[in-house]
């Protein structure tokens, strides 16, 4: 039974130091945020969880304010990670965006090389067939928006 409370008491103190120190937020250079107890020195931080050891208190905070502050962090966790997913969701709709434009133009590059007379509907429903300027034009542009979208 006492070595029991004893490892419980030791526990208790354990957790009560844990618990006493900051927790600080940074940006790395590749957008990602990181949280640590020791703050980076090459990069600015900000403390997310600062604790105040000289409270009138005394040097242990209550179970509450623990609490508090470990749902602050949670908080801010959740909050860091719906952001990454939007941002991610967001990067990836684009990037479906792109290769749909990429694979059209694709399309459209093959049918203006290798396509045998090309035309163009006119409002009134008659054919206009593109000259051989107008062709070599529109291929100069589709290469062009090649380069942009296809990488």
């Amino acid at each position: 039974m006492r070595a029991l409370l004893l490892t419980l008491a030791v526990l208790e103190l354990c957790c009560d130091i844990a618990c006493a120190g900051e927790i600080h937020k940074w940006t790395d250079a590749e957008g990602n945020v990181h949280y640590g107890d020791i703050a980076p020195r090459d990069q600015s931080s900000t403390a997310i969880n600062p604790v105040d050891s000289t409270s009138s208190d005394g040097p242990s905070r209550s179970a509450q304010d623990r609490m508090e502050n470990q749902y602050r962090v949670i908080q801010e966790l959740s909050e860091d990670r719906i952001r990454r997913q939007e941002e991610k969701e967001k990067a990836e709709k684009k990037e479906k965006k792109r290769q749909g434009a990429c694979a059209m133009l694709k399309d459209r590059a093959v049918t203006l090389r290798d396509g045998g007379r090309l035309y163009d509907i006119k409002p009134d429903g008659s054919r206009e067939y593109l000259s051989d300027d107008i062709r070599r034009k529109r291929t100069e542009e589709t290469d062009t928006q090649l380069k942009k979208y296809c990488r």
